[in-house]
C-alpha cells in the first residue's frame, strides 16, 4: 500500500493501489474454473433446458399448435442473436478502436499486459470474452419482448387518431412501445460500450490522458448518446397522452401548452450539444460543451418541472374548466371508444309504481325464470347432497340456459371434479394420485326457481352416473378448474371411474388427450421436466401410455395464448351428450391514449375470443368473436393457425355463448361516470352513478351483475341477458339499469334504461330496509333467528316488468347443526307493497289480484302517507313486538320464568298474525 502526498495544501495521506505489486504475483490458473463453469452450464442445459423445450414441443404437438411455439422460438432466437450481435459488434469495435489509439508502451509497463499476464490469457481474448458476456446479457433482455416486436410487424389500424398529434391509435399501441424499447436499449448499449472503452483507455494508459484521439472517440460516443436522447424527448411528447396531471387522464392544457414546447426546446438543446460533441472530434470545444451541458441541465429542470407547475397553478387553476374543456371532451370521447361505451344505447323507462296483473300474466316466461337460487348457498348444498364421496368437489356454480321440454329455462350447473387433496392420507400414494384417481364425473344441475318441500333445489341432473333432463354420455372430466396435477393414462393400472354402491367402477381412458410416453427417451424427458423419477421407474407404463398435463383449463389456455386476458369464470356446458368448458378471453392494452384507466390499469378491452375445451379430450379451440378488432388482427397475423371463425363453432355450443361478466363489470363501472357526455356536467360531477349494495349475511356488499331471462320493452320474446341496476352516487334510489343481451343476432347489444328523475324508484338497499321495517316480516325473521337457525339472504333481483319493476329476494335458513341451506321464504315487493311468502307464486298472488286467492298485502308505508294498514295486523304486530321486548328484558336479568312465558305468548300472537294475513289457515 502506498500513500500520495498532497501539494501546496500540505500532506494528504490517500491510500493507492500498487498495481505493479499485484500483477507481479503468480498468475492463477483459470483453466480449471472455466472448465468447471462450462461443465455446469452443459449440465444445466442437458437436465433443465432440454427437457422443458422437448416436452413443450411434444405438448404443443398434441394440442395441434406447434406453429405457435415455433413462431415464439423463432422470434426469440432472431431477436436474441440480432440484439447480441449488434451490441457485440458495436462494443468490440469501440474497444478495438480504443486499443488501437492507446499509445504504444513497453509490455512490462502497460496495464493490459499486466492484466493479461494476471489472467493467463491474451488481451484480445479478454476483450472478446468481456464483450461476448455483455452481448449475451443484452440479447437475453431483448428477446423477452419478442411479442412486442411481432405485434409491431403485424400492426392493424384502429380507424381513429388522437386529437393532439393526429397519430393513429395503432401508433400508440403497436409502434410507440418498440420505439421506447429501442431508445432504452440503444442508450444502454452506448453507455456500456462507453464504460468498456473508458476502462480500455485507463488500463492502457495507466491514467486519464486526454489525447486528441481519446477526446475524439469519447466525444463521438457522447454524440450518439445525445442523438438518442433527442429522439427520446420527441417520444415523450406522445407520452403526454397518458398524463394524470389534469382534471382528466391524458394531455391537459398544461401538457399541450407548456410541456410540448418544453420538450421541443430540450430536443433542440440535445441536438446542439450533440453537434458540439461532434465538432469536438475535430477541434477543441470543451468550453462550449460545458456551457451547453449546463444550459441543458438547467433547461431540463425549468422546462420539465418548474414551468409546467407554474402554468398549472397560475394560468389553469383560476379558470380550470375554460382551459380544460376541450381536453375533458377528448377524454370522454376516447374513453367511451376504448371501453366500448359508445355502443351502449339509452332509452327512457317508465316509473310506474307496480306492474298490473295483466303485466304479470303477459310476462309469464320472465316470472318463471326469476332466479331464486343464489349461487353461494347452492354451491354449499351441491357439496352436501351431490358430492357423493368426500374426494369429489363442486368449486363453482355457473348460470346458463337450456331448452327443456320445449321451454326456454334458466339453469344452474356445477361440475363434479375430483379433488385428490381430499383423499385420505394413506390413499395419497403416487400410483393413486397419478394413475388411478384421474378424473371427475358429471355435473349437478337445477332449475333457478324450483325447490322441494324441504327447501332444497329441484335437481335437473344428479347422481353418479348422471341422470336427468340433460343427457350426458361422456361425463368424465379430465380437464377442469381443479385438475392441477399431471396424470398417466392408458397404463397397466385401471383408473377409478366412479363409485358404484359398495364397489367402484374402473375404466381406461379412451380419449385423444396426452403425450405419448411409450419409450424410454420420452419418459426420461418428462421425469426431468416434472422432477419425478417415478415416471422413469414405474412398471405401469406400456407402449400406448400417455401423460396428460396442463389440465387446468386456464393454465392450458395461458400456455397457448399468454397474450389474452381471461375472464375469471369459465363455465361448464352440456352439448351433444358431452361436457365442454367455455372461456371468454379479452384483448387489452394500457396504451390507448386519453382513455381513463380502469382499476387494473387497462385502458382498452374487447371480448374478441371465445375458447372451448373438451372436458374429456382436452381439445382446445380459439374462435374469433370480433374479426375487426385491431389487436386480435395483429395476433391473427402472428399466429394464423391458432384461430377459427366463430361460424365454425358447433351450433350446440354457440347456443350457450353469453356476454361475459368481467367485461360487463368493467363497462358498468366505467359507465358510472362516462354516461355524462357534456363536459360541464362531467367536470362538476353532477350526475355520477354508483352500483348499489346488497346484504346477504348482514354485511353490505357491492351488488353483482346477474343473468336473467326476460323481455325488454318493445321486444317480442324473452332473452338471456346480463343486468346491473344503478343508483346515484351517495344515494340509494335507483336511477337506471344496464343490460347486455346474449342470444342470437342481438348478442352483445347493450342498453341503458333511465328512470325519470322526478319520481322516486326504490333501489335494492331501500327495499331490503323496508323488509326489516315491516312489522310482520321482521317478527317472523326474529322468530326464525331465535330457533337455532341463521338467516341467509340471496341476491336481491330487480326485475323490470313492462313499465314498472318487481323486486324479488330469496331467504334461506341454515340450521346450527346442518351445513345445508334451505330456501324457506321469498320476498316480493313493488314500490307500494312488500310481502314474504313460502313461494314466489304465493307472493305474487298476494300482491296481484287474479293470480290466486287474493289477500290484502302487507304494506310498509307509514300511516301518515294516507295508505291504510289493517287494524288487526297493526295491533297484533305491536303485541308481538311487546312480548319480544319483555322477553329480551327478562333474558338480560336471567328471569327464565318470565322469559319462557313471554316467548310462549309471542308464539301465540305470531300464530294469530299469520291467520290474520292469510298465511295460516
Amino acid at each position: 500500500m502506498a500513500f500520495y502526498r498532497g501539494g501546496r495544501g500540505g500532506r494528504t495521506d490517500i491510500p493507492t493501489v500498487d498495481w505493479d505489486e499485484i500483477f507481479r504475483r503468480q498468475p492463477p490458473n483459470l483453466r480449471r474454473p472455466i472448465l468447471l463453469g462450462v461443465a455446469l452450464l452443459a449440465l444445466w442445459i442437458l437436465f433443465a433446458i432440454t427437457p422443458r423445450l422437448y416436452t413443450d414441443y411434444r405438448w404443443f404437438e398434441e394440442v395441434g399448435y406447434t406453429s405457435v411455439l415455433t413462431t415464439e422460438w423463432g422470434a426469440r432466437i432472431a431477436i436474441f442473436f440480432g440484439a447480441a450481435a449488434a451490441f457485440f459488434i458495436f462494443t468490440l469495435a469501440n474497444v478495438a478502436i480504443a486499443r488501437r489509439l492507446t499509445p504504444r508502451v513497453s509490455d512490462e509497463s502497460t496495464r493490459w499486459a499486466q492484466v493479461a499476464a494476471f489472467a493467463g490469457k491474451s488481451i484480445t481474448f479478454l476483450l472478446i470474452l468481456g464483450s461476448l458476456i455483455l452481448a449475451i446479457i443484452v440479447g437475453l433482455i431483448a428477446q423477452a419482448d419478442w411479442l412486442m416486436f411481432l405485434r409491431y410487424q403485424n400492426a392493424a389500424a384502429f380507424g381513429t387518431s388522437d386529437p393532439i398529434f393526429n397519430q393513429e391509435i395503432a401508433f400508440y399501441v403497436f409502434t410507440l412501445p418498440v420505439y421506447r424499447f429501442l431508445v432504452s436499449w440503444v442508450s444502454g448499449a452506448i453507455i456500456l460500450a462507453g464504460i468498456a472503452t473508458g476502462v480500455t483507455y485507463l488500463l492502457g494508459l495507466g491514467r486519464v490522458v486526454w489525447t486528441n484521439a481519446v477526446k475524439a472517440h469519447l466525444s463521438f460516443l457522447g454524440f450518439l448518446f445525445l442523438l438518442v436522447q433527442a429522439w427520446n424527448y420527441q417520444l415523450d411528447l406522445y407520452g403526454l397522452m397518458y398524463s394524470p396531471r389534469g382534471v382528466v387522464f391524458g394531455a391537459s392544457y398544461t401538457e399541450v401548452n407548456a410541456q410540448v414546447p418544453a420538450l421541443n426546446i430540450l430536443t433542440v438543446l440535445a441536438l446542439v450539444l450533440a453537434v458540439l460533441l461532434l465538432v469536438n472530434v475535430f477541434i477543441r470545444a470543451f468550453k462550449a460543451i460545458g456551457i451547453a451541458v449546463a444550459l441543458w441541465i438547467l433547461a431540463a429542470v425549468l422546462l420539465n418541472e418548474v414551468y409546467p407547475s407554474m402554468v398549472q397553478q397560475f394560468e389553469v387553476k383560476p379558470s380550470e374548466f375554460t382551459k380544460e374543456q376541450p381536453y375533458i371532451k377528448h377524454n370522454i370521447t376516447l374513453t367511451r371508444q376504448a371501453f366500448g361505451l359508445d355502443g351502449i344505447q339509452e332509452a327512457p323507462y317508465p316509473s310506474e309504481d307496480s306492474p298490473t296483473t295483466a303485466d304479470i300474466k303477459n310476462n309469464s316466461d320472465t316470472i318463471n325464470n326469476i332466479r331464486l337460487s343464489d349461487y353461494r348457498p347452492l354451491l354449499q348444498t351441491y357439496n352436501q347432497i351431490q358430492s357423493i364421496r368426500t374426494y369429489y368437489d363442486f368449486s363453482d356454480v355457473d348460470i346458463d340456459r337450456y331448452t327443456i321440454d320445449g321451454k326456454y329455462r334458466q339453469v344452474m350447473l356445477s361440475a363434479r371434479e375430483l379433488s385428490t387433496q381430499k383423499l385420505t392420507e394413506k390413499a395419497q400414494t403416487w400410483v393413486n394420485l397419478h394413475l388411478v384417481y384421474t378424473h371427475g364425473y358429471g355435473i349437478a344441475a337445477s332449475s333457478v326457481n324450483e325447490f322441494t318441500s324441504d327447501g332444497l333445489p329441484n335437481l335437473l341432473v344428479k347422481d353418479i352416473p348422471p341422470t336427468g333432463v340433460l343427457p350426458i354420455t361422456r361425463p368424465e372430466i379430465y380437464f377442469g378448474s381443479e385438475t392441477s396435477s399431471y396424470i398417466l393414462v392408458k397404463t397397466r393400472e385401471q383408473e377409478f371411474d366412479y363409485p358404484k354402491g359398495d364397489q367402484n367402477a374402473f375404466s381406461t381412458y379412451a380419449g385423444t388427450g396426452g403425450v405419448s410416453v411409450g419409450n424410454i427417451w420420452d419418459r426420461t424427458m418428462f421425469a426431468l421436466r416434472l422432477a419425478d423419477m417415478n415416471i422413469l421407474l414405474t412398471d405401469a407404463l406400456i407402449g400406448d401410455s400417455r401423460i396428460v398435463f396442463n389440465r387446468q383449463i386456464q393454465t392450458r389456455i395461458r400456455r397457448i395464448a399468454p397474450f389474452l386476458m381471461l375472464d375469471h369464470d369459465p363455465y361448464i356446458v352440456v352439448a351433444d351428450g358431452k361436457l365442454f368448458w367455455i372461456q371468454d378471453a379479452y384483448t387489452i392494452t394500457d396504451l390507448y391514449p386519453y382513455s381513463e384507466p380502469y382499476a387494473s390499469g387497462l385502458t382498452y378491452i374487447r371480448n374478441s375470443v371465445k375458447i372451448t375445451i373438451d372436458a374429456y379430450n382436452g381439445t382446445t379451440n380459439f374462435y374469433v368473436a370480433d374479426p375487426n378488432e385491431p389487436i386480435l388482427k395483429s395476433y391473427r397475423g402472428i399466429f394464423p393457425a391458432l384461430w377459427k371463425p366463430i361460424e365454425q363453432m358447433p351450433e350446440s355450443l354457440q347456443a350457450h355463448l353469453r356476454f361475459p361478466e368481467d367485461l360487463f363489470t368493467v363497462q358498468a363501472s366505467m359507465y358510472l361516470t362516462y354516461h355524462m357526455q357534456d363536459p360541464l356536467v362531467f367536470y362538476n360531477k353532477e350526475d355520477i352513478w354508483a352500483i348499489p349494495n346488497e346484504s346477504n349475511d348482514g354485511t353490505p356488499n357491492v351488488m353483482e351483475p346477474y343473468y336473467v331471462i326476460m323481455r325488454l320493452p318493445g321486444d317480442t320474446k324473452e332473452e338471456f341477458m346480463l343486468m346491473q341496476p344503478f343508483t346515484p352516487a351517495r344515494r340509494q334510489n335507483m336511477v337506471a339499469w344496464l343490460t347486455a343481451k346474449s342470444d342470437g343476432t342481438d348478442y352483445g347489444k347493450r342498453l341503458v334504461y333511465r328512470f325519470s328523475k322526478d319520481k322516486l324508484v326504490y333501489g335494492p338497499e331501500q327495499i331490503h330496509a323496508r323488509l326489516n321495517q315491516d312489522p310482520v316480516i321482521s317478527s317472523q325473521l326474529t322468530l326464525l333467528s331465535q330457533r337455532g337457525s341463521k338467516v341467509l339472504w340471496g341476491n336481491l333481483l330487480v326485475i323490470p316488468i313492462e313499465k314498472s319493476t318487481l323486486y324479488v329476494q330469496p331467504m334461506y335458513l341454515l340450521a346450527e347443526q346442518s351445513q345445508i341451506p334451505q330456501m324457506k321464504k321469498i320476498v316480493v315487493a313493488t314500490a307500494n307493497n312488500i310481502v314474504m311468502e313460502d313461494s314466489l307464486q304465493a307472493g305474487l298472488a298476494r300482491l296481484f289480484s287474479g293470480l290466486g286467492t287474493p289477500t290484502t298485502p302487507t304494506t310498509t308505508t307509514p300511516p301518515t302517507t294516507g295508505v291504510p294498514i289493517s287494524t288487526d295486523v297493526a295491533v297484533l304486530a305491536k303485541e308481538a313486538n311487546d312480548h319480544y321486548t319483555k322477553a329480551q328484558d327478562a333474558l338480560k336479568t336471567s328471569d327464565w320464568t318470565t322469559y319462557g312465558n313471554e316467548m310462549k305468548a309471542l308464539q301465540q300472537t305470531l300464530d294469530r298474525l299469520l291467520q290474520a294475513t292469510g298465511q295460516k289457515q
